[in-house]
């Protein structure tokens, strides 16, 4: 399974958001995908303790009521995504 971590990349290089990754500590070369975030500025990035909030918030209310099945949709959603290094 794929892990991801959170950093700002500055040019060519990589500010990291934690502690260094483990898989990096001994100075060893690993392959990577960068994804860019929409928005030219870090602070333009959401933040992880609001969007809890917010998904907290709806679950208080019952969450999407018009989603009968969640596992099924749940299962559509995923089918529908285009994955890294896999034929669609």
């Amino acid at each position: 399974m794929l892990k991801t971590y959170k950093a700002t990349l500055r040019g060519d290089k990589i500010e990291w958001a934690t502690d260094i990754p483990k898989v990096l500590r001994n100075d060893k070369s690993v392959a990577v995908y960068v994804t860019i975030i929409d928005g030219n500025d870090v602070s333009d990035v959401s933040n992880g303790k609001k969007m809890a909030e917010v998904l907290k918030k709806m679950a208080s209310k019952g969450g999407v009521s018009s989603i009968e099945n969640a596992s099924e949709w749940q299962r559509e959603q995923r089918a529908e995504r285009n994955l890294a290094e896999r034929e669609n």
